[in-house]
């Protein structure tokens, strides 16, 4: 028996591209009572993987999803789902930064008391230390005094 995952990814990459239509139709089919699963990741992380192929808007998005579904899907975010996180946003994805940066901001909300979680965030959107210091530094500084103004008679 063929694996349907080859003949899918080559239907839809025979035209080296991705359209949303056929995004639309990922969305729709691959899911499982509504949710990714670990299978349909691999099978999206593929596709993104695959060289000289043109995806359109809402790939990544729909890529995310099932991203969030399968690092979720015991409930709460475990050391497996940081190292899948890693694997697929971390430093070296093609993901657009701010979409990265909105999906770990969400992760972090729901899930934050995992600490591999925390340093990966941190690792990937470390704070400005510098800036944090100077702004302490100069907030715990007193301003000088104004210098009073000399004021001048005219003499007649």
């Amino acid at each position: 028996m063929a694996t349907y995952d080859k003949l899918a990814e080559y239907l839809l990459t025979r035209d080296n591209k991705i359209s949303k239509a056929e995004i639309e139709l990922l969305s729709k089919h691959l899911k499982t009572g509504g949710k990714f699963a670990e299978p349909e990741l691999k099978f999206l992380a593929a596709l993104r993987s695959k060289e000289g192929l043109t995806i359109e808007d809402g790939f990544d998005d729909l890529f995310l999803k099932a991203l969030h579904d399968v690092v979720l899907a015991s409930g709460a975010l475990t050391d497996e789902g940081v190292s899948l996180l890693n694997k697929h946003v971390g430093a070296k994805s093609t993901i657009d930064a701010d979409k990265r940066k909105k999906f770990f901001d969400k992760l972090k909300k729901t899930n934050p008391s995992n600490q591999k979680f925390l340093e990966l965030y941190e690792k990937l959107f470390p704070t400005p230390k510098e800036e944090k210091k100077e702004e302490s530094e100069a907030a715990a500084k007193p301003k000088p005094a104004a210098k009073p103004k000399s004021k001048k008679k005219d003499s007649e």
